[in-house]
């Protein structure tokens, strides 16, 4: 096998516990570095320890305090959700908890999925309260205005970044942002999902409008700037939990209502035929899609998760122009991958992307 096969192999195994598959052990630095670019390192790292993949001795002790330490952050993400949505509930404020965690849950090892922040949607109504509350908690000694953003309010309590949402995404253009206005409105008050962490019950969205959220979540961060197997691993993993209770008919709707159709084909080839999830639970699934399917892998594994495997292999200048024409010149390279996915997807971005940039730069100069 080549090394990637042998990397889906082993995040097979990690979701599914198929077994061990043969590891060359001269690959295993190579893999690792694959596994942290697309953050999934926690469930390789289990597969290689389990595996007997000729790892040495401190290699080894290096995993496992890896591990290790990511099954204490999962920890303490599960106690500060259930302490958020407690003392919220105390301030009369109900909410839903948005991928993270919730989708950690229905995962074959929940502590084992790579962690990251929380994010806490209450609805506009309650938004600002909500977000004063999650900067008091976070120590913070006065509300901070610039990060009141369209979408949510974000705040660091310790190590851990919470994110308030009064939306739980915006899309563009404004067409499309009233089409997900409406499926989301149903999908965040009702047939809600409870989840249990640390003896509170915390409500999840309602699971075909879930499917859709987490699909666009991350082909959103897909198309800005990258996102790792994680993402995928995430709504591959909700589709097998809910797979009886998804209203197959209403979300492929949705999907093609909002345009999504060919990105989702695409995103169901990898989840069918490199993750693994049976054919008869991915909605759309359509085998013509191979061949955009793998040219959207190549992408998914050239950025990796935020960029991280691009953007590790250069340096943004320190000039603030300089800098803004880097980021321009990342956005173009971004758009032009993701045009041969969907055209007009692609077209929706860069207009996204233009206008609020040069009003960023607009305002920032004038200061």
């Amino acid at each position: 096998m080549s090394i990637e096969e042998t990397y889906f192999s082993l995040l097979r195994s990690a979701l599914w516990g198929d077994g061990c598959p043969p590891v060359q052990k001269e690959d295993v630095p190579v893999l690792s570095d694959i596994a942290i670019k697309q953050s999934t390192a926690p469930m390789i790292y289990d597969r290689l320890l389990a595996c007997g993949a000729g790892i040495s001795a401190e290699k080894a002790v290096r995993m496992k305090q890896f591990i290790a330490k990511n099954i204490m952050t999962h920890t303490s993400l599960n106690t500060l959700i259930a302490k958020v949505v407690k003392e919220l509930r105390g301030m009369g404020i109900e909410g839903v908890l948005l991928k993270g965690q919730g989708n950690a849950s229905h995962y074959r090892r929940p502590e084992l999925r790579a962690c990251g922040d929380i994010d806490y949607y209450v609805g506009e109504e309650n938004f600002m309260e909500a977000a004063h509350y999650i900067s008091r908690l976070a120590g913070e000694k006065e509300f901070n205005e610039k990060r009141v953003s369209p979408k949510h309010y974000d705040a660091n309590i310790g190590q851990l970044e919470v994110e308030i949402h009064r939306r739980s995404q915006v899309l563009y253009p404004e067409k499309r942002d009233r089409i997900y206005r409406r499926y989301s409105a149903d999908g965040l008050h009702k047939d809600l999902v409870p989840i249990e962490f640390a003896g509170v019950e915390v409500m999840t969205p309602e699971p075909t409008f879930n499917a859709l959220f987490i699909f666009q979540h991350y082909w959103n961060h897909l198309t800005t700037s990258g996102i790792g197997m994680r993402h995928i691993c995430d709504w591959t993993v909700h589709l097998d939990a809910f797979s009886d209770k998804i209203d197959r008919q209403r979300l492929e709707t949705m999907i093609k209502e909002l345009g999504l159709e060919t990105p989702w084909k695409c995103c169901a080839y990898i989840a069918v035929e490199k993750l693994g999830l049976p054919e008869e639970k991915m909605p759309l699934y359509d085998k013509d899609y191979a061949k955009k399917g793998e040219r959207l892998l190549r992408m998914i594994m050239k950025y990796g998760n935020f960029g991280r495997a691009y953007h590790s292999k250069l340096s943004r200048p320190a000039n603030y122009l300089l800098g803004k024409a880097y980021s321009l010149s990342h956005h173009i390279r971004k758009f032009i991958d993701t045009t041969a996915i969907s055209p007009k997807l692609a077209i929706y971005y860069l207009q996204d992307m233009l206008g609020n940039g040069f009003k960023a730069v607009f305002k920032d100069l004038r200061k």
